[in-house]
């Protein structure tokens, strides 16, 4: 894997998001609550450019192209988020990241983790370890070292949209976590997995490209990582690209809130009307 590479085709990528970010742009909208920036096609661009030349026998699924027809027919594929968090970058809140994936047979193997307007980068899968930055700009990329620690009450992280909609107002959350809301779920997954946080939580659809990326860097931290409805394993690049909610953290934590509260859980799931 060739990973000099691809790190300089997600730097440029971030850096060209930079660009318009600390710019005015212009919004469009691709279906009611659904934007898209010239970031967002920007970024798509360069990604599916620069993997089409790198690995020419790979499939490449991401949000902003048309359905690829036979994509089940890889048993490679990378899948893209130009801007996960579109509504944060549009919001000029930093909340935001560019998520690159990729899954053999079905496995989320490595991800890769960009936020262009805190420069911080994460990548790594469970065959390579974990890698971050705290500058993609300047600063090489070091080995993570694990030192996680479990406070009293564990760290949890919620989409901020979820939590605006009063979705984790049961008592269950609020007594027994400390919560932080951030707004995209790869960044999240991303600072789930490299040890700022304990559990993360989302009780709406997931697309594939919105977790395949972070969901990569959780497993290559051992950490578990379940869809919330059925508890099962996330699996990638199938015929249904939506997943029903997730949870996602410290084995220990997510067992023992399974143990107790399974149904509750699976229960908390909300599909969108």
């Amino acid at each position: 894997m060739n990973f000099k590479s691809l790190l300089s085709l997600l730097h440029k990528a971030g850096e060209a998001v930079r660009e318009i970010y600390f710019q005015p742009f212009e919004v469009y909208w691709k279906g009611e609550d659904d934007p898209l920036t010239q970031a967002d096609l920007k970024v798509n661009a360069i990604l599916t450019k620069g993997l089409q030349e790198f690995f020419p026998e790979d499939g490449i699924l991401s949000e902003e192209e048309k359905q690829v027809l036979n994509r089940r027919d890889f048993s490679k594929i990378w899948i893209i988020d130009p801007i996960d968090g579109t509504k944060e970058f549009i919001d000029k809140n930093p909340e935001f990241a560019i998520s690159l994936g990729l899954a053999i047979d079905g496995k989320p193997e490595l991800g890769f983790i960009i936020n262009p307007a805190t420069t911080e980068a994460f990548y790594g899968g469970e065959k390579y370890g974990l890698y971050f930055t705290p500058n993609f700009l300047s600063t090489p990329y070091q080995p993570f070292s694990f030192n996680f620690e479990t406070s009293k009450k564990p760290r949890l992280l919620l989409s901020r949209s979820e939590v605006k909609e009063g979705l984790f107002e049961d008592e269950y959350w609020q007594k027994n976590f400390s919560i932080q809301a951030i707004g995209s779920i790869a960044y999240k997954l991303a600072l789930l997995a490299f040890g700022r946080a304990d559990v993360l939580v989302s009780v709406r659809p997931k697309n594939e490209w919105d977790v395949c990326g972070g969901i990569a860097l959780v497993k290559a931290a051992g950490l578990e990582c379940l869809t919330l409805q059925t508890l099962q394993e996330y699996r990638f690049n199938e015929e249904n690209l939506i997943k029903p909610g997730l949870l996602a953290g410290k084995k220990e934590i997510i067992s023992y809130m399974i143990e107790t509260k399974a149904e509750f859980l699976k229960n908390s799931y909300r599909p969108r009307k």
